[in-house]
Parts: structure tokens; C-alpha cells; sequence
């Protein structure tokens, strides 16, 4: 039987057309040997002001051009907490698979999001965790994390691979990780309300310390691996601090800035760019003693 790679794609579907392309170059080069589907799910908030869910609708055209298109699930949900919603929608594409697949031997599953750029090292990763036979995430977090006197490390939550073998534990521990989220009571700060969506609603833990409390409390961090070597693709931009592997070209859409938020964030960014084009100036200028 031919080997199966399952592509679980959860979240708002932004740069879908420009990832797709990417992927498809990806595919063609890398897994040609293997039968490759792939899944979306994709919900919107009921508050239809801040969820999107018209540029969903719109969007959802381009998914013909997907040939290796699985199973597409669009819903309309009540979201109370973003963070524990990105959890769930992990949760709900994987148990399907379980429901449709019963080959699971055979299959290998990439847990992602749309606008999630594929490189060299995302397939680098994904081979090494399959014949490691771990479940692998790019990243590690050097600090620990405490709960309830539980120490563990927080879990990158952007790009999972998961050998089918795996993949019931995977399910064992967000459902852990979604009991953990349940209990979270609401808390609005106020720098929460340009993360995206509906921002009001993001409270309690995030998705990396969910899913790392999830791996701790089923033991799957013992069949972990977070890749330290992982090189991500972009450097740190007017969204983010860190680098990342994340295609930005329409991300102030789904965020739903305004000229005035772009300009915010810009200002924010500038400042710390600038700074680094003059350490690399000074370096320069170091180095040729001038």
C-alpha cells in the first residue's frame, strides 16, 4: 500500500492561493512517492463585524484549485476563548481522520495553517519525525512553565508532524489541553484587542502552553522532538518579534487594520530595524577598520 501524507489545514485562510502554489512546487519535488490528501477546516464567529467571515466566503472559490483536495468543512461558531477555539479546530480535523481512516499505519499527518511557508526544513522535519517516529514541532522553548505544580515546556502550535501511529495519543492530549482551556476565566487586556479576529476574546492560556500541558499530562512529550536546528524563513516583521515561517502579504485583512493600526505597527517596527542596520553598519565598518 502507498504511503499516505494527510495535510490538516485549521484557521482562517489566509494567503491560500500563494501557500497553495508553494506546497504544490513542494509536493512535486519531495513526496511524489506518496499519496498525498489534504483537509480544512475553517470557521467563523458568529459576531460578523470582527470574524471575517465574508472574506471566508469569498475566499472559499479558490479551494477548486486544491487537486489534492480532501474534505473541506466551513462552520459558524460561537467562539468564546480564540485560544482554546485553535485547539479545538486541531481536535475536530484530526478525529476525522480517525473516523475516515482506519489505514493509520500508513498514513502521516502535517497539522498546519494556510499561510504556513514550506521549506527545505519543514521537510527535512517531517521525515525526521517519521523515522525518529515522534511527533515533531519546530522550536523549542527554553524556559519552563509551571501549572498546578506541573513543570513543562510549551509546545509550538503553527506546524505538527504526527506519525499515524501517534495520532490517538496527539488526540488524548488536546483533549486534556481543552479541560485545561475550559477552566480559563475571561480577562480583557487591552493588548489583546489588535491580535486578529476578536481580539476581547483571547484570554487565559495560549495555544503553546495549552498544548504543552496537554503533551505533559499524557506523556507524549517522551515522544516529542522540537527541533532546535530549525531555521525559520522570514525575519522578525511589523507583526512579530521573533522569525517565522508565516506569508504576511494579507495578513493586515484578516486582522482587520486600519491605515492607522498599519501605521502603529510600522512605527513600533521601524525603531528596531533601524537599530539593526546600524549594528550591521558598525560591524561593516569594524571589519575593514574604517
Amino acid at each position: 500500500m502507498k504511503k499516505k501524507i494527510i495535510i490538516c489545514f485549521t484557521g482562517e485562510p489566509r494567503a491560500f492561493l500563494k501557500g497553495l502554489n508553494i506546497r504544490e512546487k513542494i509536493f512535486q519535488k519531495f513526496f511524489s512517492n506518496f499519496e498525498i490528501e489534504t483537509r480544512y477546516l475553517i470557521s467563523f464567529g458568529t459576531k460578523s463585524s470582527s470574524e471575517n467571515s465574508y472574506r471566508i466566503m469569498k475566499t472559499l472559490k479558490g479551494f477548486d484549485k486544491d487537486k489534492k483536495l480532501r474534505s473541506l468543512r466551513v462552520e459558524r461558531t460561537n467562539i468564546r476563548n480564540v485560544f482554546s477555539h485553535i485547539i479545538k479546530q486541531k481536535y475536530d480535523i484530526l478525529k476525522e481522520i480517525t473516523e475516515d481512516d482506519k489505514e493509520l499505519a500508513c498514513s502521516d499527518i502535517i497539522l498546519t495553517r494556510t499561510d504556513w511557508f514550506f521549506s527545505d526544513d519543514c521537510i527535512n522535519l517531517f521525515f525526521k519525525a517519521i523515522k525518529k517516529n515522534k511527533v515533531a514541532t519546530p522550536y523549542s522553548y527554553n524556559s519552563f512553565q509551571f501549572y498546578e505544580g506541573i513543570k513543562y515546556k510549551p509546545v509550538f502550535d503553527q506546524f505538527m508532524v504526527i506519525p499515524g501511529n501517534l495520532l490517538n495519543e496527539v488526540l488524548d492530549s488536546l483533549e486534556k489541553s481543552l479541560l485545561i482551556a475550559s477552566e480559563q476565566k475571561n480577562s480583557f487586556i487591552s493588548k489583546n484587542l489588535r491580535l486578529g479576529g476578536d481580539g476581547k476574546n483571547r484570554f487565559g492560556m495560549s495555544p503553546e502552553n495549552l498544548l504543552g500541558i496537554g503533551f505533559y499530562l499524557s506523556d507524549l512529550h517522551t515522544k516529542h522532538l522540537d527541533e532546535d536546528n530549525f531555521s525559520f524563513s522570514f525575519k522578525p516583521d511589523m507583526y512579530c518579534t521573533t522569525n517565522h515561517n508565516l506569508i504576511r502579504n494579507d495578513a493586515h485583512l484578516w486582522m482587520n487594520l486600519t491605515i492607522l493600526d498599519i501605521f502603529k505597527k510600522y512605527s513600533w517596527f521601524l525603531p528596531a530595524k533601524l537599530t539593526w542596520i546600524t549594528k550591521l553598519k558598525r560591524k561593516i565598518l569594524n571589519i575593514f577598520n574604517l
